[in-house]
């Protein structure tokens, strides 16, 4: 019973002091301080939905989450993207907490490139089992995207997650957050990729966050990022073998301490 106890506490704490959409990230995104809006890659089923449509191959991606050592609020993720003649589609999971407390998601997403501006929806369903009498609760959200590149290299993006206001019970007060994101990201030659991004959460003060990744050689990049309000450092790598890729991430939280997150993709 204390165990149950400590992992609601750590819980509570997690949820109130981390980013305001508590939900998973990959390790390129997390290393970046999940300044992501812009990406345009599998880890965009996470940030932005849009930028699936940029995949040119089927992309998949396994991932774990360690926050602040505490294996009870670790992360567990997987995505997959299927770029077709009609747009991309694309799957994604995740499952937070453990077998006393468990949060999951699941994920359709379609993408479309339209020249001027990529879009993407996705469908989620969101899955909350708590042990015991406290039984399990399951609602539907959505998201959606946007994407465009004004200027070469120049990408600028925004994001609604859950834009009509899902409620977790009959009280007007339990509701999914409704998250904005509104990013610009510069790509300097391919060599080196700056993120802005400013996330918003409507019962919550805003975040602004700033992300860095820097190409040393064709198949090693390093990774850098800070958020405001709560402050959080993060850091990373990623490397490219072949058609594998691992990335890595480390974050300082002001509060928590630290936390690291991996996650091995394969394009086909």
């Amino acid at each position: 019973m204390k165990k149950i106890f400590f992992s609601f506490y750590i819980l509570l704490i997690f949820k109130s002091l981390t980013f305001a959409g508590e939900y998973p990230t990959t390790s390129r995104s997390y290393a970046m301080a999940d300044a992501s809006v812009v990406f345009c890659d599998i880890n965009s089923i996470f940030s932005n939905q849009a930028g699936l449509s940029f995949l040119l191959k089927p992309n998949f991606s396994v991932g774990l989450a360690n926050r602040y050592f505490v294996k009870e609020i670790n992360t567990r993720t997987f995505a997959a993207g299927f770029p077709t003649q009609s747009g991309t589609w694309a799957v994604a999971y995740s499952y937070f907490g453990y077998s006393k407390y468990n949060e999951n998601k699941v994920g359709l997403a379609y993408a479309k490139d339209l020249k001027i501006v990529s879009v993407g929806l996705q469908l989620d369903y969101f899955y909350t089992q708590i042990a015991d009498e406290y039984g399990s609760k399951g609602i539907p959200a959505a998201e959606v995207g946007i994407l465009s590149e004004p200027v070469e290299n120049f990408f600028v993006a925004a994001h609604v997650f859950n834009p009509w206001r899902a409620k977790m019970t009959d009280s007007p007060d339990e509701h999914l957050p409704t998250i904005l994101k509104i990013g610009l990201g510069y790509d300097f030659s391919g060599k080196f990729l700056l993120t802005f991004e400013s996330e918003k959460d409507l019962d919550k003060t805003a975040i602004y966050k700033m992300g860095a990744e820097y190409r040393i050689f064709e198949k090693l990049f390093l990774r850098t990022g800070i958020s405001a309000k709560p402050v959080l450092n993060t850091f990373g790598l990623g490397l490219k073998f072949s058609r594998w890729n691992v990335d890595i991430a480390f974050s300082r939280h002001e509060y928590l301490g630290y936390s690291s997150q991996i996650n091995v993709g394969f394009i086909w």
